[in-house]
């Protein structure tokens, strides 16, 4: 899917929404509210917790990822944690099939990361300096073809 921005043209924008995520929090905020019902008085520290929860979780719901001919962005909901990566840098890349047990949300260490707020399957991209950056998302094969066209165009670039 292309979409168009102001200067040039995504060959992939997409935002993946976090359903599973919005499930546990919404479950959790009913029944943080239940229990004050039970004591049928208004609890300062209970909607404290709720907010709380809600200012952690809400972030984790949307992730937003754009290819563009020279580099991959992704964020957070809000633009949060922006972080962008040049196409050259990219070695190998691959789907993988993920489980609820892999984890929701910015997973992983300095050389590994997974970026997942949905998706049973992942894009992983092992990059020049031995590091892997993976994205779950419930389109895979859109954008790896996406990045692949992307990098296809820097090689072509680079050709005199």
């Amino acid at each position: 899917m292309e979409a168009k921005h102001e200067a040039f043209t995504f060959l992939y924008a997409g935002t993946e929404f976090g359903w599973p995520v919005l499930v546990v929090v919404a479950c959790l905020l009913a029944f943080i509210q239940a229990m004050s019902g039970i004591t049928q008085e208004p609890n300062a520290m209970l909607y404290t917790i709720d907010s709380l929860i809600l200012l952690v979780t809400l972030p984790f719901y949307a992730l937003t990822i754009q290819v563009s001919p020279g580099t991959v962005h992704w964020c957070l909901l809000f633009g949060l944690f922006p972080q962008t990566l040049q196409v050259a840098s990219i070695q190998a890349i691959q789907i993988i099939a993920l489980s609820p047990m892999d984890g929701y949300g910015v997973r992983g260490d300095g050389a590994k990361k997974l970026w997942r707020v949905s998706g049973s399957k992942s894009v992983v991209m092992e990059l020049a300096d031995a590091s892997f950056v993976a994205f779950g998302t419930t389109n895979p094969l859109s954008l790896v073809n996406a990045i692949e066209r992307a990098r296809s165009l820097v090689s072509k670039a680079k050709e005199p």
